[in-house]
């Protein structure tokens, strides 16, 4: 039955992660977080969630998928036309980067990171299922996690509610 509402509000309303408050103000807390860009946002639920515990928030995505899918259209903000790269490129100075449930497929997630390396200071977090459901399986093999007693922290408020064993995971700049 889980399997069925995961499915019902992806295909309804295009959320395939559910943010909650209590994660997004552990985010903001925990990590000083006061400014963040979601990168491939989708309908931009997860930078509601930080918008609504008060972290000034630029949503961005390509778009593409928006435009053969019927929730494309139903953002929760406005959600800027950018790639992930250029989104990075154009906004280096957010406190925070978080990218929720990048495509198992292609490279987006690297070279996200790539990118962000390069021109960034920002804490980087991506969220999904490590070796499941999200991300490139060069990202899962090649990147390194900051496994902090914060994350831990963030971690305990975020919940998956379903058999995808969702988590959030801050890239570690020092070890990649």
């Amino acid at each position: 039955m889980l399997d069925s509402v995961r499915q019902y509000i992806s295909l309804k309303y295009g959320i395939w992660s559910l943010p909650n408050l209590e994660t997004a103000s552990a985010i903001k807390n925990e990590l000083h977080v006061s400014t963040a860009l979601e990168i491939m946002a989708g309908n931009a639920y997860w930078s509601k969630a930080l918008q609504e515990v008060g972290i000034k928030t630029v949503a961005t995505d390509s778009l593409e998928w928006a435009k053969s899918s019927e929730t494309g259209q139903h953002g929760f903000i406005q959600v800027e036309d950018l790639s992930a790269i250029d989104a990075i490129k154009k906004y280096p100075d957010f406190d925070l980067i978080l990218c929720s449930w990048s495509p198992n497929f292609g490279h987006s997630d690297t070279a996200a990171i790539k990118i962000w390396q390069e021109v960034s200071s920002s804490k980087l977090l991506f969220i999904g299922e490590k070796n499941g459901a999200t991300n490139s399986p060069e990202f899962w093999e090649n990147t390194s996690f900051n496994n902090s007693k914060v994350m831990e922290k963030i971690n305990k408020t975020f919940i998956s509610y379903d058999f995808i064993d969702e988590r959030i995971f801050e890239i570690d700049r020092n070890r990649i």
